[in-house]
């Protein structure tokens, strides 16, 4: 018997779908998921090799995936007509923009995002259940968990030692020599439990005059901010390798360019290089192909 239960969401709406079956009054009872856990098509190209048999070897960086297509197999059901038509229209005002996926089955809980459509088999038409298929094409072919993991940093307040200057750039006096070594202050620690490379999302906040600086502690990458961060959070997305400001591209405030990843069942250490006060956190989400 199904057990997995599924939601389609588009800004405040909901529809949800049962995969157990039995729901009543106006429901959506599915009968079949195809496309959740199989992976897109493959996006490789093969060149055949003319003197010998098979293709060319093909670089492991080659193998990438299309859009996911998710198709859920549903019964529109209600104890009159109305209650069946009303079940159909809760799904087709899903259309005109992008959905929300989530599908819960048993400890797994993960969701797409696409957009929808939806085919209603007038012929197979009853009372009290019409048969209805949802289409629903993801340009990101991964399953996200729904679930995240989020991580702290926290930047030194003395600074990194030796000569300070002010935000204006001037020499602050009585010279300081401190403890120059204390750069690295804090570090953090990050899992992806999935089957695919799952990207963090970095985001900044408080009073960082200087920027900061983020190291993959095994690898020795940095991804490098170099403006201020003040009043509003700044955030570095490592998959799409941008950085915004309340929704503004700042991606040229960021020097170096070595954005996190965290590959399938990876765990990454990063380590913080700030100076003044406030929070670097790091989300992950458990990512699956």
């Amino acid at each position: 018997m199904q057990t997995w239960q599924a939601v389609i969401s588009k800004g405040g709406r909901k529809v949800h779908i049962n995969g157990t079956g039995g729901a009543t009054g106006a429901a959506l009872n599915a009968r079949t998921i195809k496309g959740w856990y199989s992976t897109p098509q493959p996006k490789v190209k093969l060149t055949e090799r003319e003197s010998s048999d098979g293709a060319h070897d093909v670089e492991p960086n080659a193998v990438l995936y299309s859009a996911r297509t998710v198709t859920l197999e549903l019964y529109a059901e209600g104890s009159d007509r109305s209650e069946v038509q009303q079940a159909i229209n809760d799904l087709l005002a899903m259309a005109h923009g992008l959905v929300k996926l989530r599908v819960k089955d048993d400890n797994h809980d993960t969701y797409v995002e696409g957009y929808l459509s939806v085919d209603v088999k007038a012929d197979k038409a009853t009372r009290n259940r019409e048969e209805v298929t949802v289409t629903i094409v993801c340009p990101r072919p991964e399953r996200l968990s729904e679930a995240f993991s989020v991580a702290f940093m926290t930047p030194s307040v003395k600074g990194y030692g030796g000569l300070q200057y002010s935000a204006l750039g001037v020499l602050t006096f009585p010279l300081s020599y401190g403890v120059a070594a204390e750069r690295v202050t804090s570090i953090c620690t990050i899992t992806n439990h999935g089957t695919a490379t799952a990207y963090p999302v970095i985001t900044a906040r408080g009073n960082l005059s200087f920027g900061f600086t983020v190291t993959n502690s095994a690898t020795g990458e940095q991804l490098g901010y170099s403006d201020g961060v003040s009043s509003a959070p700044v955030i570095l997305d490592s998959r799409t390798r941008t950085a915004s400001v309340n929704g503004v591209d700042v991606t040229r405030n960021v020097y170096l360019r070595e954005f996190p990843v965290v590959g399938a069942g990876e765990t990454v250490t990063l380590s913080l290089e700030a100076a003044g006060t406030g929070t670097v956190e790091v989300n992950l989400r458990d990512t699956f192909i």
